[in-house]
């Protein structure tokens, strides 16, 4: 169901917010958030995809005999919920700024009933805006599903082992004539071999891991497909470098080295395991939930029509329902009314969900209608087909 000022509690992306109860839950985890920040987000739940002005926020949270810096008090708030939430001001995913008004909720939001103990495992049965519902129920999959820490917390430790490998490369380059009377003495034949080997892979390692701590510092959101890419090359790296607590051998000793490898042979996998936590890519579903969902696709043959604030957006006798939305042919939209919008969101079975904006005599109605250009293979009944929200009147 939709979201309604009477709502006790909501579901969205992989949250769970009891507003009775003040809790932030992700996948069944409770998640810390102070109260007032878990005030502002219970707002901003309410009236989700509207503008919620600063100064309404102001009045329900602030009252007019309250001396506090409200702007800071404001944005304090607003930081710790896309921090708890790992969303961010720059691509946001769910708490939307519009500079000096306010801020818009701009997630999928259902209510979920009374309390959100009470939810029932199984997937919701309508969309409202491409929805990320999945289910809690405990599978194989959810069984070999990563931990979900703060985005901050993976970040860091991330950036921290970027850290820790330029101080190696650095000190090795720093000490080079000690690395090569070492490895002389170790290996005198294959010395020369294993200098430049060194000495490339450092020079070569340095710029790659300046990039990486500069992405995950800027939380830049194309981090995940990069590294993604680079880990066939860096694995080997990392691996090859494992290996250097023997160039301190007389220091450390063998046991020590021994032991020190064998950390480092742990951090490249653990590298990667920290970018999927921090930077988690929607890929598509098992083929058996696939399947499953193909059963949702239903063709509607009567004549059903689209309309908001009076105007006609969309006629056609060819729709396509899913999950109770109608999804209407793209030739059957009013194109006037539309304008192309940068937000996307992704279902778990139908892929990855572009929207529209509605304009109707200079009133727009921000991502209220979706299509899907790519779906999955589950979906493709509905490929640039548009459905609607957000008071959008769907009727035959």
């Amino acid at each position: 169901m939709p979201p309604t000022q009477n709502s006790r509690a909501f579901r969205f992306a992989h949250f769970e917010a009891d507003l009775q109860e003040l809790e932030l839950r992700k996948r069944g985890v409770k998640l810390k958030l102070q109260e007032q920040p878990f005030q502002v987000l219970a707002i901003l739940l309410r009236r989700a995809g509207e503008l919620v002005t600063r100064e309404e926020l102001r009045q329900q949270l602030w009252p007019a005999d309250t001396f506090v810096d409200f702007d800071h008090s404001l944005n304090t708030a607003i930081n710790k919920i896309r921090e708890v939430l790992g969303d961010s001001a720059s691509n946001p995913q769910f708490v939307e700024t519009v500079p000096k008004r306010g801020h818009r909720f701009i997630a999928t939001v259902e209510a979920i009933g009374p309390s959100a103990q009470s939810l029932s495992p199984t997937r919701s049965s309508a969309e409202t805006l491409a929805p990320l519902s999945e289910s809690h129920a405990l599978t194989p999959e959810t069984l070999n599903q990563l931990p979900s820490p703060q985005r901050s917390t993976a970040r860091f430790l991330f950036a921290l082992i970027q850290v820790m490998y330029l101080v190696f490369y650095i000190a090795a380059l720093a000490q080079f004539d000690r690395v090569q009377d070492i490895l002389a003495g170790m290996q005198p034949d294959s010395a020369r071999i294993l200098q430049a080997v060194v000495l490339l892979s450092a020079v070569l390692a340095i710029p790659a891991r300046l990039y990486l701590l500069s992405a995950v510092s800027f939380d830049y959101r194309g981090l995940g497909v990069k590294f993604r890419r680079l880990f066939p090359v860096l694995a080997l790296v990392d691996i090859l470098w494992a290996l250097s607590p023997f160039l301190m051998l007389p220091i450390l000793g063998i046991e020590l080295a021994f032991a020190a490898t064998a950390a480092l042979l742990y951090l490249p996998f653990a590298q990667r395991t920290l970018i999927r936590m921090a930077y988690a890519e929607k890929t598509a579903p098992a083929a058996g939930l696939a399947t499953s969902n193909t059963n949702l696709i239903v063709k509607e043959r009567r004549m059903m029509k689209a309309t908001w604030e009076g105007a006609l957006l969309a006629e056609s006798n060819d729709c396509v329902v899913v999950e109770g939305n109608q999804y209407f042919p793209a030739e059957a939209i009013k194109k006037q009314h539309f304008a192309p919008s940068q937000h996307t969101s992704v279902c778990p079975w139908k892929g990855t969900a572009h929207y529209y904006d509605v304009v109707v005599d200079g009133k727009t109605n921000a991502n209220a209608a979706w299509y899907y250009p790519q779906p999955f293979a589950a979906a493709m009944e509905i490929k640039d087909r548009i459905a609607f929200w957000k008071g959008v009147k769907v009727e035959s």
